[in-house]
């Protein structure tokens, strides 16, 4: 009999990998967890618990993402009410008061006016010989004490809107037109262009008392006209006419938005008009 034994051939730990491989989903996630300083490798299994772990978080009861935001049903409900109360509106004036807060609120220095006249504006300047002054719905600027020290009123001709008042608007740079329930579009397109004429005209008075020189291109007025549904919005700037050299004012559309439907904008560059 043979009495020589043989050793017991010691057995090696198994590796991670297939300690992790091996009765994945016996052992809690915890417990199989690889340490952060080493990261998991690659395998088909990791892949299979990733996916798993995916599923689980979507599919959690308190997860909300894809719920409806409160804020976004405020919003909607508040364009709805403005639709309606807009597209029933008796006359202009309701229109107006509809459409203010939508305009944008600058600091403390910025003024608007409602329905103005421009009186302090110089009516001898060629596009408006002979015509009343500009009154737009609407106008926007600095304020004339925004300028001091500068006497504004007595080195820049026009800049100042209104006769006798140390707030007035001053050098404006935005105009707009309203039109009530039947009121003609073109009719406020007309008065949009001498606004920004007007407007035009006393910046060009400004950069001249700056020493700089306006340019064909150079446009920084803008102007709106709306009923309330629909914006359109132009640029206006001024070139010499080629005969005599006095200036020519330009309005140029640059986009109309609807507020009755998804405000999708569209742009007419065909509709540009010159005084």
């Amino acid at each position: 009999m043979d009495n020589k034994q043989t050793s017991p051939q010691a057995k090696l730990p198994p590796t991670q990998e297939e300690q992790l491989d091996s009765d994945d989903d016996a052992k809690p996630l915890a417990k199989r967890a690889r340490p952060t300083s080493e990261p998991a490798r690659l395998t088909r299994q990791n892949l299979a618990r990733f996916n798993k772990m995916g599923k689980k978080k979507t599919s959690d009861p308190s997860d909300d993402s894809d719920r409806p935001n409160p804020s976004r049903r405020h919003r909607l409900s508040v364009y709805e009410d403005y639709v309606h109360t807009v597209g029933d509106a008796p006359n202009k004036a309701t229109i107006i008061y509809e459409m203010l807060p939508l305009l944008k609120k600058y600091p403390k220095g910025y003024k608007w006016a409602l329905s103005q006249a421009f009186a302090a504006f110089p009516m001898d300047v060629g596009f408006n010989n002979g015509l009343s002054a500009p009154q737009p719905d609407y106008v926007e600027g600095l304020g004339m004490e925004e300028y001091r020290p500068l006497p504004v009123d007595k080195h820049i001709h026009g800049a100042v809107l209104y006769k006798d008042n140390p707030r007035s608007v001053t050098l404006p740079h935005l105009a707009g037109e309203w039109k009530g329930p039947g009121g003609d579009i073109r009719e406020a397109t007309l008065q949009s262009g001498y606004n920004g004429a007007a407007l035009v005209y006393v910046s060009n008075q400004a950069l001249a008392f700056q020493g700089k020189a306006d340019g064909p291109s150079y446009a920084n007025i803008t102007t709106f006209t709306t009923d309330g549904s629909e914006v359109h919005f132009y640029a206006h700037y001024a070139t010499p006419a080629e005969e005599d050299g006095t200036p020519e004012y330009h309005q140029f559309p640059i986009k109309s938005t609807s507020l009755g439907d998804s405000g999708t904008p569209r742009t007419t560059p065909e509709n540009s008009r010159t005084l």
